[in-house]
């Protein structure tokens, strides 16, 4: 058994491929650039907006950011380090697993019309 990188097969990452499948989710968002050794241990209010952000992020991503950052500083809620990068992780490869399995369904699928089509 080979185990392969979905990745290499979808030029998209697990979220994208998540909705492309029809995977309900509710995105989870990571401050990467807030990973420090000393965050690590960090239990508290949410890092600042400017943690979140990415050059890279479609305008629509940027309002998703912010919507995620506001809900927690509204409902002041405490953000933990391990739990929330444990969380972000947990989605991101349960969303994988998700959109793996329904490629494998649909390459299955896809042979068996094929190898139907050919017994007409």
């Amino acid at each position: 058994m080979r185990i392969l990188n979905l990745n290499f097969f979808f030029a998209r990452d697990e979220f994208e491929m998540a909705t492309m499948f029809e995977i309900p989710f509710n995105k989870l968002h990571f401050p990467v650039s807030f990973i420090t050794e000393e965050n690590i241990n960090y239990v508290g209010h949410i890092p600042l907006f400017n943690y979140f952000e990415d050059g890279f992020d479609s305008p629509m991503e940027q309002e998703d950011k912010k919507a995620f950052f506001d809900f927690y500083k509204k409902n002041n809620l405490c953000w933990s380090f391990s739990r929330e990068i444990e969380a972000f992780n947990d989605q991101r490869n349960y969303l994988l697993t998700l959109s793996a399995l329904k490629f494998i369904n649909e390459s299955f699928n896809f042979q068996t019309l094929i190898q139907k089509s050919k017994d007409l």
